[in-house]
């Protein structure tokens, strides 16, 4: 399984550092993010309630090529692909998106909310959702 962690831009080698030592993993830094090797779900609680450089931790369920248009963004989110047990009850997702786009956070995160409606029976929570989805767009 593979997990990532978000940090402030520059602090991707600490970031890097600190997983190793929390959890002896390798780790791939990228811009604002570090990308890492996870056994269980454990390996992530330990980072989300430990590390002191990351600001979230998540669970890497999916990468996808973002692009300055919404449209050709969404067309690249395809779930169909994923492995996941699709039988939660409730949900939302949260975009944090840097970089210049001709859209918002907000409007990436109702396609992807769409997208999960039409693959499962659950329905949206803002206030107390059972499953978060988290997409990150850094350039």
């Amino acid at each position: 399984m593979k997990a990532f962690v978000v940090t402030s831009k520059g602090a991707e080698k600490i970031c890097s550092f600190e997983l190793k030592e929390l959890i002896d993993t390798k780790t791939k830094e990228a811009d604002s993010v570090v990308i890492f090797d996870v056994k269980d779900y454990l390996d992530i609680c330990k980072v989300t309630y430990k590390a002191q450089s990351i600001s979230r931790a998540a669970l890497l369920l999916k990468e996808f090529k973002v692009d300055k248009n919404l449209e050709n963004s969404v067309t690249n989110l395809k779930l169909n692909d994923l492995k996941l047990e699709w039988n939660f009850e409730s949900f939302t997702v949260e975009c944090e998106r840097n970089g210049e786009h001709d859209f918002n956070s907000v409007d990436i995160s109702g396609e992807a909310i769409r997208k999960i409606r039409e693959s499962t029976n659950s329905k949206v929570d803002f206030d107390n959702p059972r499953q978060a989805f988290f997409i990150f767009i850094n350039q």
